[in-house]
């Protein structure tokens, strides 16, 4: 039997090496050669609760639910982090099933609302639920719906003091601030794929397959998961502008299909290829279908066509009224026609009494609407640009209005 001190130093040490653990920002289970160890090790492996089944991931490989009896339980440490200050934990899944709702993610001691936060695919509306609670009646339960035609989506939750944020396909959908962080009962379990639901029948082991699960110490916004994000699937090129007899090579995100079928095959170097270079004679909106895993999407993007014989080196398309208000519809004040500039020696704006607020040398750089950090205020302004076209020196001076 222990006495009194020798728990207290039990305890201490405990306390101290779970200390340990969480100063580590990360922890990444990328489940890759079909490992279910975190990519650091900080934690003992996740248990699958039959042999594990591996499929082909967002990249490399992932973990396989099978909606029935096979799911995966983390080590019960994990359930700390989520009384972290701060966190932002995201993973990716593709569903295999439309039937019932279905686990995704849980940390939760028993089928109750009482300090508990789970995620839930419910393919009948074709959305994502987070369900996070301290007790009946003090929950909180966001829906997403998912982006139609992709394979795999992607889940985000966020937490800053009190604060929960949630994330669907790098979409924002809603925060909450509860003013008093939500406790995760000292017997929860953590696991993917699987609640305590699913012994009363209201869940469902999800059927599918999950990759890229990540935990970290920072709180991650709608433009950073962005910009993180691996894409599956996805073409990565913007819709673009080529001058006759020019290429584009394609960029696209991973994908665990081998081949891909385009439409129109025109102008496309390999048909069959999933990133060939596209070579149009005119203005075309390509597509292209995937399939794996079950599951078929389109993905598109166009090409516009311009002749270089008809190129007007006065056209930089800029707009007359420039209205920054944050609603992603012409937020910032750029030349739209770059295909005619081939190399920019200055594009300067002034405002009324002649100061300059801003200046760059990049053609793909335009004006915010800010000065100093703050919004500019409603009226017009000035431009003056110099550029080269077709080995020409040529200037531009214009004005616009800004409008909020």
């Amino acid at each position: 039997m222990h006495s009194i001190e020798g728990r207290l130093v039990i305890i201490l040490l405990a306390l101290c090496s779970m200390s340990s653990i969480l100063s580590g920002q990360t922890i990444e289970y990328t489940f890759d050669g079909c490992s279910l160890e975190d990519e650091t090790t900080l934690l003992t492996p996740i248990t699958p609760a039959l042999p594990e089944d591996c499929r082909c991931g967002v990249q490399g490989d992932g973990i396989y639910m099978d909606g029935n009896d096979l799911y995966y339980e983390f080590d019960q440490a994990f359930k700390d982090f989520f009384e972290e200050e701060s966190f932002t934990l995201r993973f990716y899944f593709l569903p295999q099933s439309e039937i019932g709702e279905q686990a995704l993610f849980s940390v939760m001691k028993d089928c109750s609302l009482d300090s508990m936060l789970a995620v839930q695919y419910i393919p009948q509306t074709n959305e994502v639920e987070l369900i996070i609670s301290k007790k009946l009646g003090d929950s909180w339960t966001p829906r997403g719906k998912l982006v139609q035609n992709q394979c795999w989506h992607e889940v985000a939750v966020t937490k800053s003091n009190s604060v929960y944020a949630f994330y669907v396909d790098n979409v924002f959908i809603e925060s909450f601030d509860n003013l008093i962080p939500f406790p995760v009962a000292p017997t929860s379990q953590v696991h993917v794929g699987y609640s305590p639901c699913v012994d009363i029948n209201s869940d469902r082991v999800f059927e599918g397959i999950i990759d890229e699960l990540t935990y970290t110490r920072e709180i991650l916004s709608a433009a950073d998961l962005s910009q993180s994000s691996f894409n599956p699937d996805l073409i990565i090129n913007s819709d673009t502008t080529l001058i006759l007899g020019e290429s584009v090579d394609v960029i696209s995100g991973p994908s665990c299909a081998s081949t891909a079928a385009w439409n129109p095959q025109a102008g496309v170097s390999d048909a069959s290829a999933i990133s060939p270079t596209l070579t149009p004679d005119e203005t075309t909106l390509y597509i292209r279908e995937l399939a794996h895993s079950g599951c078929m999407l389109r993905d598109s993007f166009t090409i516009n066509i311009i002749d270089e014989s008809a190129i007007d080196c006065g056209s930089l398309l800029l707009p007359n009224v420039f209205t920054p208000n944050g609603d992603n519809i012409n937020d910032i004040y750029r030349i739209s026609n770059l295909f005619i500039i081939d190399e920019l020696q200055s594009f300067e704006i002034f405002d009324r009494w002649g100061e300059s607020i801003f200046f760059t040398t990049q053609r793909d750089e335009g004006w915010t609407g800010l000065i100093s950090g703050s919004p500019a205020m409603i009226g017009m302004y000035v431009y003056k640009i110099s550029y080269t076209c077709q080995g020409s020196e040529q200037n531009a001076v214009g004005s616009f209005s800004l409008m909020r």
